[in-house]
């Protein structure tokens, strides 16, 4: 599956999922092992050897089927990585599924790339595999990236107190939704 789609901010750019490559291990590797990216997102990271990532992207090309859940890259239109987006496996009857996202550089952040990154997913997963809803998880201290979600058409649908355990305390995690027919184009 490739979706391409301009950047808002850069406009001569163009955004784009693509399937990870082997050569895309070692910057997933660098960016599962920064802390300040996995705190942000509001995750725990341990150490992760380069063997791990491989074992991880083996167990990813053995999915064949879209409804078991995929992980995307993000690319600009130079093919250079910025990112990842996926989502989760899910029931073919229930029609919705997890979502998430991340630019992994600091200085790739703030250009609309995940904003544009998560529509194509979105699009990808209304339009090719007829899904009717998608939900995520966000932590309430990232507000960039509430702002990015928001911006595609997510909605804020509940609030998970105290839901995990980083960076040495618990934290709050907003629940958003969004279906079929709130997705913005822009």
């Amino acid at each position: 599956m490739t979706a391409s789609m301009t950047a808002e901010k850069l406009p001569n750019s163009t955004i784009r999922l693509r399937a990870i490559e082997h050569d895309d291990l070692p910057a997933l590797q660098s960016w599962w092992n920064d802390p300040d990216l996995w705190r942000e997102i509001g995750s725990r990271r341990r150490l992760t050897a380069l063997a791990h990532v491989e074992t991880w992207y083996e167990e990813l090309l053995e999915r064949t089927e879209p409804h078991e859940g995929r992980t995307f890259a993000i690319a600009d239109d130079a093919g250079r990585l910025l990112g990842t987006a996926w989502y989760s496996a899910f029931d073919l009857a229930d029609r919705h599924s997890e979502i998430g996202l991340y630019i992994g550089d600091e200085y790739d952040r703030n250009h609309g790339y995940g904003a544009v990154a998560c529509r194509a997913l979105a699009s990808y997963l209304f339009n090719e595999l007829g899904l009717n809803k998608l939900r995520l998880i966000v932590s309430c201290d990232n507000l960039r990236a509430i702002g990015c979600y928001e911006k595609v058409g997510f909605s804020r649908e509940g609030l998970l107190r105290q839901h995990r355990f980083f960076a040495g305390s618990f934290h709050d995690f907003l629940l958003m939704g969004l279906l079929a027919t709130e997705l913005k184009r822009s």
